[in-house]
């Protein structure tokens, strides 16, 4: 790495304080692969994503996740607490090596039926049909919370 930064301050370039010289190039958007699954647990559904790159190229991520329970409609977000979500994906991908969140959502109230997760980030979109959790406590509101 010190011989990366001495080319550049050679070349008249430096690099301003904090920011890493790396050799891994930043993903594109239009380079990354989304997947959404999803599978029952006790009294919720987990919502798992997975992202990674379409090609074998590593890669640094830094992007913005969007990620929302709907309806399938446009404007159809369905009311639980932590839904849409917003969050700050950081790593490095390449094809085969992705980075991976999960989210629970539990204590659906509201009318039983097939809901639409869909997460986008940057151009890259993926979607899936999932069943809603159990109502547990008709007092409570539902939630959408991410996994550690």
């Amino acid at each position: 790495m010190l011989a990366g930064v001495l080319a550049l301050v050679v070349l008249g370039i430096t690099p301003s304080a904090g920011v890493k010289v790396t050799g891994v190039p930043r993903c594109s958007t239009r380079n990354l692969r989304l997947s959404l699954s999803n599978q029952g647990a006790g009294q919720g559904t987990v919502i798992g994503l997975s992202v990674s790159a379409r090609h074998t190229r590593r890669c640094r991520l830094n992007a913005t996740l969007r990620l929302k329970i709907g309806t399938g409609g446009r404007r159809s977000i369905l009311r639980i607490r932590g839904n849409p979500v917003r969050a700050t994906l950081r790593g490095r991908v390449r094809r085969g090596h992705a980075i991976e969140r999960a989210w629970t959502w539990r204590n659906w109230c509201g009318e039983r039926r097939r809901a639409r997760v869909v997460a986008k980030v940057g151009r890259a979109a993926a979607s899936l049909q999932v069943t809603t959790p159990a109502c547990v406590e008709s007092s409570s509101p539902s939630t959408l919370r991410r996994e550690q």
